[in-house]
């Protein structure tokens, strides 16, 4: 049976959703070809009339996942700026739904210490999806300074990060009390 290329379009579309899912709840090294292919029902011989190498699909799914993190986690902060852009990113960062949504969450928080060991190939689509989620933050800082949002960028993720390694209730409250401390001392009130 021939599809036609809306369709081709469309699965790709959904093997990279899948892609980007799967990679952020299970870890690259729990990811495999079979079972993103698996979650949408379709067959690994399939993968490859849309994919060259599971690389491919790894460097594109990332990508995927940073543009849906960056709309979970910006969208509605763009009439803001200075201390309120700053506290209401902190606010949605660090919040305990973000803590809780690994597999729909940033990718960076989610993989860190895997993501430096992928080739720099791998990494180039997520690093520019990054670059444009810090041009947004610059852009509404205090100071408006690419230094500044990454700054508060960084510090999120790590934030984010050592909580879920705590994990459970306790990385919660740590959560919860790192949030507003950061608030604090970003605005010279910790």
């Amino acid at each position: 049976m021939r599809y036609d290329e809306g369709h081709k379009a469309a699965t790709r579309a959904s093997i990279l959703e899948s892609a980007s899912t799967l990679l952020r709840g299970m870890g690259i090294a729990g990811t495999t070809v079979a079972k993103v292919m698996a979650a949408r029902k379709l067959t690994v011989g399939g993968f490859y009339k849309h994919f060259d190498s599971q690389d491919e699909l790894f460097a594109e799914s990332l990508a995927v996942a940073m543009r849906d993190a960056r709309a979970r986690l910006y969208t509605g902060l763009e009439p803001l700026s200075g201390a309120h852009f700053e506290r209401g990113l902190i606010d949605r960062y660090l919040s305990a739904h973000h803590y809780h949504q690994v597999k729909a969450g940033c990718p960076v928080a989610a993989l860190a210490t895997e993501l430096s060991r992928l080739p720099s190939a791998m990494r180039r689509p997520l690093k520019v999806e990054i670059d444009g989620v810090i041009d947004f933050a610059a852009a509404r800082c205090d100071p408006p300074t690419p230094s500044r949002a990454w700054l508060l960028f960084s510090t999120c993720v790590g934030v984010m990060v050592v909580c879920r390694a705590i994990g459970g209730a306790p990385g919660e409250r740590l959560l919860e009390g790192l949030r507003e401390q950061l608030k604090g001392a970003l605005h010279g009130e910790g």
